[in-house]
């Protein structure tokens, strides 16, 4: 993520999801802001829409959504070969971390406007 505080915003929630059992990735080349969804291998959706308000409501996004087995291989494919170059953020990772610090509390308070 190449703003820190879309990054701090982007983090707050992770320890939450990873005790929920998400696995997070880390693209490391640079950002990825494409979002792509598989399901069932069968129904794709990809594009730059986000689930929140400000998507929905005010941002000028959109996603494409293909019901194709073939078309959800080939995106299976990338996805996989770009899960190769991330690194995983683990739980002790997090410990680390100090999601309570002013920069965070100011990202978290500021991230429905990233």
């Amino acid at each position: 993520i190449d703003q820190k505080l879309v990054r701090l915003a982007s983090r707050r929630h992770w320890p939450e999801l990873i005790r929920a059992g998400v696995r997070i990735f880390e693209y490391q080349p640079t950002m990825v802001h494409v979002k792509l969804m598989i399901v069932d291998d069968i129904f794709v959706s990809i594009g730059s829409g986000n689930f929140d308000n400000r998507s929905v409501r005010l941002n000028d996004e959109a996603n494409l959504d293909v019901l194709d087995r073939d078309f959800a291989a080939q995106q299976t494919h990338l996805f996989e070969n770009d899960k190769k170059q991330s690194r995983e953020v683990t739980p002790e990772e997090l410990r680390g971390l100090h999601f309570a610090n002013p920069f965070q509390q100011a990202a978290g308070l500021v991230a429905p406007q990233l």
